[in-house]
């Protein structure tokens, strides 16, 4: 193991080290398990950059067991947060201009400093910037959520309540079309896709995303039903029903090419995910689960550098 002298920037086990002929600085530490010393390139040769570097690979996924909240800074809890879950939700956008509006108000203070009185101190500096309370909530429950979910994981011994409660829920706006306008909204779409998302979006009334992934398998012309969470999907909080297709919509769905009934639809390895907007097809062909997964490991290999930290993050 190397002498306690040559750790160059040690934090939490961890030091910088370069390997012999090379001047790029390695992440270090000792392997108790196999009793050797291992190295991780930060790809970096300049020496500041690469101890930036092991703080932040330290903030985002070193090991943190059962902390008091008088030594967790809350930017260490806020970023793991982000980036071990926020980052992969639907909602993940929102969720990162969240956590800022708590890192820059927070900024260098411990999970222990949460306190009522600076709690409401930040409530009352949203409502100075004329966010409403609906929006002043959200980021409140985001800030709660990355709280829980590091004591959920044993990150902190114990999370701080935030007080929800101060910021009361907004009314709910409601905003309805009239048969004028739906009609206009149905003549403006200038491509079958487009169409045919309007007609399901009318017709059973789902969210975007659901429309946007439903599949020719999802559609049972001959029973009169679309199952928006297909085989295999856990269902969320926010769940995906099954509807009866509607008189209107019926003779559109089996007039699609590939005829999207059930009894006639078959699973295909070699089937092409085609979504709206994308190709000739206004429904997805049924793509195989393992393609799907394999796509789905692409597209998070290709975000996975994402801005970092939080105060990197533009208001515009």
């Amino acid at each position: 193991m190397a002498d306690k002298e040559q750790r160059l920037g040690e934090i939490g086990g961890y030091w910088l080290s370069q390997r012999p002929n090379s001047r790029q600085w390695c992440r270090t530490w000792f392997d108790a398990a196999s009793r050797q010393t291992r190295r991780a390139s930060l790809g970096t040769v300049d020496l500041e950059d690469a101890k930036l570097k092991l703080a932040g690979w330290l903030m985002t996924s070193g090991a943190m067991v059962r902390e008091p909240a008088g030594v967790v800074p809350l930017e260490t809890l806020l970023v793991r947060y982000y980036e071990q879950h926020a980052r992969r939700l639907a909602s993940g956008h929102q969720a990162q201009y969240s956590l800022k509006k708590w890192s820059d108000f927070f900024a260098g203070a411990l999970v222990s400093e949460l306190t009522p009185d600076r709690q409401r101190a930040f409530i009352a500096s949203l409502r100075n910037q004329s966010y409403s309370d609906g929006y002043i909530r959200r980021v409140l429950q985001i800030g709660q959520a990355a709280l829980n979910r590091a004591q959920r994981e044993g990150e902190i011994a114990i999370a701080p309540k935030v007080l929800v409660g101060e910021a009361p829920e907004g009314e709910a706006r409601e905003r309805i079309l009239s048969m004028q306008e739906a009609a206009t909204l149905l003549g403006a779409a200038q491509t079958p896709q487009l169409a045919m998302f309007l007609l399901l979006a009318f017709g059973t009334a789902a969210r975007p995303g659901a429309i946007l992934e439903l599949t020719t398998f999802q559609v049972d012309c001959d029973a009169r039903l679309i199952r928006f969470n297909p085989p295999g999907r856990r269902q969320n909080r926010k769940r995906r029903p099954t509807v009866p297709i509607c008189d209107t919509l019926l003779p559109y769905l089996r007039a699609l090419p590939g005829s999207p009934s059930r009894t006639s639809a078959r699973r295909s390895r070699d089937a092409r995910s085609c979504r709206v907007g994308q190709g000739y097809h206004p429904l997805q062909h049924t793509a195989h689960r393992r393609d799907r997964a394999a796509q789905a490991r692409r597209r998070t290999r290709r975000s996975r550098r994402l801005p970092w930290p939080l105060d990197r993050i533009s208001d515009n």
